[in-house]
């Protein structure tokens, strides 16, 4: 906690560098089994990001889904549903095939809903993960044999 009291001193609260740490102490926290820091410490980024770069931001979308993921974690299931939910569709929005966390967000939200018990919405979610990873892993396939070669690997 020292370095980000100096980061903060020296770089201010919304400062990326700020955010990275703060991110790291909460995924440290959350593997420690400290869920109440994670929770705290991933609030307060997602609140700062959401002020300094907006909703929409790939980073502030990645902390909803972090604290989503937490918050199922500590039984905040319904918390947890909305947060997964606003993760999903901005991720979504944001569009980017092989690159986007989309269905990553929709297999940590589908967990949720099945720990609400919500089978059918988290079969359906699952489905349409595996789709698109599916989907990504042929694009991504089609660009890697589609590049041209290197002219100093083809010798070789």
């Amino acid at each position: 906690m020292a370095l980000l009291q100096g980061q903060r001193r020296i770089l201010g609260d919304t400062h990326r560098s700020t955010f990275a740490t703060i991110a790291e102490l909460a995924a440290l926290s959350e593997a420690q089994g400290d869920l109440v820091q994670a929770e705290t410490l991933l609030r307060e980024l997602l609140s700062n990001q959401r002020k300094a770069f907006g909703k929409e931001d790939p980073g502030t979308v990645e902390t909803v889904d972090q604290l989503a993921v937490v918050l199922r974690k500590r039984g905040n299931l319904e918390e947890a549903s909305a947060l997964g939910l606003e993760a999903i569709k901005a991720a979504l929005n944001q569009g980017g095939a092989g690159q986007n966390p989309a269905h990553l967000y929709q297999i940590h939200h589908a967990c949720t809903l099945l720990d609400l018990r919500r089978f059918d919405e988290a079969e359906k979610l699952l489905e349409q993960a595996k789709t698109g990873l599916t989907r990504d892993r042929r694009e991504l396939h089609r660009t890697l044999h589609a590049a041209p070669q290197n002219s100093t690997s083809a010798g070789i």
